[in-house]
């Protein structure tokens, strides 16, 4: 498959072929997808959507030394739809018929960092209403995030003022949304330039190294989560 006419992005190919090869003997792997119409180009956007034969029963390792970044698992009584998102930004969609695919081991924000790739996605390829729809939940969360680390802090969940948590919510003055394009970007993916601001929050210049997107945004201060680095940013400037 690979140097196919129906890949207009590497990846694609070279990751179906080293898939196919890992299900030799075990099973076989068919295409689906805008991958499979030589009508459509893929693109930087594009996942690979692939579907899985297993011809050995029980759980397969077939994702093995995969830097999994984001991870949705469905099953039912007949099939698993397994859903990955690489560290570096690719994304691989599969339907899992006879046996089951073992699930890489999940961060303890998989289902944050999952939407948050989908909404990227969607915004990338202009669908605003979707991505849109997915920034608010991803900002819903974050603000309960927050609302928790002012428990924290206080000792109590009953407040009668705000808190330096409020940053969160008042660092968009800054920017003028109307004039800005919204987009979610997970900071693994990207090199980045930052300085502090009040508020203890930060604006940031993200390249994605899939060449994915450009764009100026804010996170909250380090200090909050250990984990920070591999978390998530709302960006908002164009």
């Amino acid at each position: 498959m690979a140097g196919g006419t129906m890949f207009g992005v590497s990846w694609q190919a070279e990751l179906f072929d080293e898939l196919a090869l890992r299900l030799t003997g075990i099973g076989q792997v068919e295409l689906v997808g805008s991958a499979a119409d030589p009508a459509v180009i893929t693109d930087g956007w594009s996942d690979l959507d692939v579907m899985i034969t297993l011809t050995r029963p029980g759980q397969v390792d077939l994702l093995a030394g995969f830097d999994a970044w984001a991870v949705s698992d469905v099953r039912s009584t007949e099939s698993q739809v397994l859903r990955i998102v690489l560290r570096d930004g690719r994304r691989l969609d599969m339907v899992v018929d006879g046996g089951v695919v073992a699930v890489p081991p999940l961060a303890s924000d998989n289902d944050i960092r999952f939407v948050a790739a989908v909404a990227a996605a969607k915004m990338g390829r202009g669908d605003h209403l979707i991505g849109l729809h997915l920034t608010l939940e991803l900002m819903r969360s974050c603000l309960v995030l927050a609302m928790r680390l002012r428990d924290g802090d206080a000792g109590t969940t009953v407040h009668r003022f705000g808190s330096e948590r409020d940053a969160l919510v008042t660092m968009s003055r800054h920017c003028s949304v109307a004039e800005s394009r919204f987009c979610l970007v997970p900071t693994s993916w990207s090199a980045r330039s930052s300085c502090t601001v009040a508020g203890g929050a930060s604006w940031t210049r993200v390249t994605s190294r899939t060449g994915l997107a450009s764009a100026r945004c804010w996170t909250a201060g380090s200090h909050d989560r250990p984990d920070s680095s591999a978390w998530l940013m709302w960006v908002v400037g164009p």
